[in-house]
């Protein structure tokens, strides 16, 4: 909380306590024949002396604890740009992480070995890894698989057929559970003592087109009335991130640590776009600090993130803008703008919003 809200904050509350406590003084010796009428005067000059109070021992608390403020203490000795690329290497995978991207590799030489008439090349990791965005304890293992435009007679049955593989026919010790999930098929391990989860997501080519990189995936009916459909995408296109790279995968990387901390509605496809339309509106002027590279994407997010529309970048008529409600927009600009005041005001407030994985 900042210094000028406490002081105006304890400074209104003593005002409003000095008025009260008058208050109810001269109503109860008007009810007791001590007094005649109320005294107006006296009642708002309580008043007045309860907010001076007040301001005089916020000021005091203030003054007394930025003494010890270990923030305060360890402003002059705080590196900004070594904390973050610390955040970043905390979240490296570890071995759990790594003993599920093992079970990835078996996982996809299964899935071709079974289907390998009917694929356009062996299934690959999507999203997050071949990124460089993926977090430990945070990001899931994504599977594509890359269906012949002929494998299936209609997206649901290459669905089904895939679901039914896994259900039936896969075996694995370690496998808890199944289940089907809006685009994906959710496959649940227990790995090293830990329930992880790899998501599958099977998808139809579009056309005959050699070299052609666009799919079509199922979705799953959400709600009692709703009806299946299916979702254009481009892995080459998701994935792409320009010049930069690396840069703008490390800023979506700490944004991502940001989102989980502050628990804000917004999707890493989402994280992505808003990222890549900051470094894009700051073309040529990009500066060459982690720590100033965050708080330009944040301030860009701050001011966008209710009127701008964000479509997918390889489906515009998926707006990714749309997952968020009015009011869910109005919460992350107004945490965002908090966040960018108190990292300003003291850099080593990056310790409390983009924690170490050991402390979030």
């Amino acid at each position: 909380m900042k210094s000028e809200k406490i002081i105006k904050d304890l400074t209104i509350a003593s005002g409003v306590a000095g008025l009260i406590i008058n208050g109810l003084e001269q109503w109860t010796k008007i009810q007791n024949g001590e007094q005649e009428k109320f005294d107006f005067v006296q009642f708002l000059g309580t008043g007045v002396k309860g907010a001076a109070i007040g301001f005089g021992v916020s000021v005091t608390i203030i003054g007394i604890s930025s003494l010890f403020s270990p923030e305060e203490l360890d402003e002059e000795d705080f590196d900004e740009i070594e904390y973050l690329e610390g955040v970043l290497a905390s979240y490296k995978l570890d071995s759990v992480d790594q003993a599920t991207m093992k079970k990835g590799f078996s996982i996809k030489n299964k899935i071709y070995n079974t289907f390998k008439g009917m694929l356009l090349g062996k299934p690959k990791f999507q999203g997050s890894i071949p990124q460089g965005t993926a977090l430990s304890g945070i990001s899931d293992l994504d599977i594509l698989i890359k269906f012949k435009k002929n494998s299936f007679s209609s997206l649901e049955e290459m669905y089904l057929t895939t679901l039914n593989y896994f259900k039936e026919n896969f075996q694995d010790s370690s496998l808890i559970e199944v289940r089907p999930q809006r685009r994906s098929i959710g496959l649940i391990f227990n790995i090293l003592g830990e329930q992880v989860c790899i998501d599958v997501v099977p998808a139809r080519r579009t056309n005959f087109k050699k070299g052609g990189n666009d799919y079509n995936l199922y979705e799953n009916p959400s709600g009692l009335f709703g009806k299946p459909s299916r979702v254009k995408m481009n892995p080459h296109k998701q994935a792409y991130f320009g010049a930069q790279e690396k840069a703008k995968a490390n800023v979506v990387s700490l944004l991502k640590v940001l989102k989980v901390k502050e628990e804000m509605p917004l999707k890493p496809v989402l994280i992505k776009e808003l990222i890549l339309a900051a470094f894009s509106s700051h073309n040529g002027r990009i500066p060459q600090e982690i720590n100033k590279r965050v708080v330009l994407s944040l301030e860009y997010i701050r001011d966008n993130i209710e009127h701008k529309r964000v479509v997918s970048p390889d489906n515009s008529n998926n707006v990714l803008s749309d997952s968020l409600t009015r009011n869910e927009k109005r919460r992350v600009a107004n945490t965002l703008d908090s966040i960018i005041l108190d990292i300003k005001e003291f850099p080593s407030n990056l310790k409390y919003y983009f924690p170490q994985r050991e402390d979030l």
